[in-house]
């Protein structure tokens, strides 16, 4: 029997079928069993394609589409990746839903259903509260770029930690000893775990920590608010420091920009470093020097955990670190040089 006949014997549309075969959303639950009962009894699913596991990935977006959308499209993209080539490997199929703030919830409680085995989220821009709602669900769930200090969820996330001590460690090893620090004060675990790296890395090499040098701003908007805030920090510093390490790269390209209105050159007067490696890390002028996580390998790595909480040979609540490495580009200057 053929997925035309199935569609013709149910009275439905051969679209409805292809959906409910291939575990995509769209398809009410009643009619998902019906299909998949007639594919089975005429033997259209095989016994192996049976026994796949189904795992659902949630992508959430704080302010749906508009939220950041060059950077965390590009942490999308590799993310999935990871988690696509090892949800092959383990044979499982898998289903991506998207959600936001307001539907979050309704998103839940439509995809966790019974035919899925379990979930990732890619948690990166979610607070406490939204990770808790995953929580004593029926199903594993392992969070991504993210985690909740109050609740029961494994995870997989980044050393930021170690990554800001390779930038720190970088820019003393390049003759800096007053090293400045654009911070974005916010609910965002991976800056506020950036922010503590900082701290411990200028202890760990006896720098002595200068409020005076920290750049923190909040703001509610991205792009160009962000520029204005940084312009504004560094025209109150009475001494500009050599070496600026920054929260992340798009913080580290406005202020280079920002730097430029100010009539310094990066990295003649200034030196910038960023986080994360995102694509345009490599075109900018001069191209930024930067901390890379492997944003594929946290999507692998998130994949293989949850399979095995869904083979039951994963015991208790895990949290996994990526670490990170160094790119060595052309915005930090060696003032032994001079």
């Amino acid at each position: 029997m053929t997925s035309k006949e199935i569609a013709a014997q149910l009275g439905i549309s051969p679209a409805t079928v292809s959906l409910a075969l291939n575990n995509r959303p769209g398809v009410n639950r009643e009619t998902r069993k019906r299909v998949l009962a007639l594919a089975k009894q005429s033997g259209l699913i095989d016994k192996r394609n049976e026994e796949r596991k189904n795992v659902l990935f949630l992508e959430y977006r704080k302010n749906g589409s508009d939220s950041n959308q060059s950077n965390f499209a590009q942490i999308f993209s590799s993310v999935i990746e990871g988690v696509e080539r090892q949800a092959r490997e383990q044979s499982c199929r898998l289903r991506v839903v998207t959600a936001d703030a307001g539907s979050l919830s309704d998103t839940l409680a439509q995809s966790l259903d019974e035919q899925v085995s379990g979930a990732l989220v890619l948690a990166t821009e979610m607070d406490e509260g939204q990770m808790k709602l995953f929580e004593g669900k029926n199903v594993p769930v392992i969070l991504l770029d993210n985690y909740c200090e109050d609740a029961d969820l494994s995870c997989v996330t980044i050393n930021n930690e170690q990554g800001v001590e390779l930038a720190i460690r970088y820019l003393l090893q390049m003759g800096h000893s007053c090293i400045g620090y654009v911070h974005v004060e916010g609910d965002s675990v991976n800056f506020r775990e950036r922010y503590f790296g900082f701290q411990r890395a200028m202890e760990i090499h006896g720098m002595p920590l200068q409020q005076q040098n920290i750049i923190r701003f909040s703001t509610l908007y991205g792009g160009e608010a962000v520029y204005w805030e940084i312009l504004k920090g560094l025209r109150t510093m009475s001494k500009m420091p050599t070496a600026f390490f920054t929260d992340n790269d798009i913080i580290a390209i406005y202020t280079i920009q920002a730097l430029h209105e100010l009539k310094l050159r990066v990295p003649e007067d200034v030196s910038v470093i960023g986080f994360d490696n995102i694509a345009s890390a490599e075109f900018v002028q001069p191209s930024l020097t930067t901390v890379a996580t492997s944003k594929h390998e946290l999507g692998s790595c998130a994949m293989n955990q949850l399979v095995s909480l869904m083979n039951g040979s994963l015991q208790g609540t895990q949290k996994i670190q990526i670490r990170s490495r160094l790119i060595v580009r052309d915005s930090v200057k060696n003032l032994h040089e001079e």
